[in-house]
């Protein structure tokens, strides 16, 4: 069921925003870029270099990253404009 417009606008708050996303682990961001950018693992992983197997499991936190994945995973996020705010 559509409610009616009101006129009204929701303004999201920005400043709890930035606080989770200080406090992400590893596989939160590499969700949260994929999401920003509209791909599905299949597809980030193709973009990233590695397999679906791969995104899969840093999303959901079963394999940490070695640490060449995750500035090449950095290196991509900066080039594609995503940025987490400092921890």
């Amino acid at each position: 069921m559509k409610l009616p417009y009101t006129g009204q606008v929701l303004v999201k708050n920005i400043t709890s925003d930035i606080g989770v996303l200080a406090n992400m682990g590893f596989g939160e961001k590499v969700r949260y870029a994929r999401k920003q950018l509209g791909l599905t693992q299949t597809q980030f992983a193709k973009v990233l270099g590695v397999s679906f197997a791969t995104v899969n499991r840093w999303e959901n936190n079963q394999v940490n990253p070695s640490s060449l994945a995750q500035r090449a995973f950095e290196e991509f996020c900066e080039s594609s404009f995503i940025s987490f705010p400092a921890e």
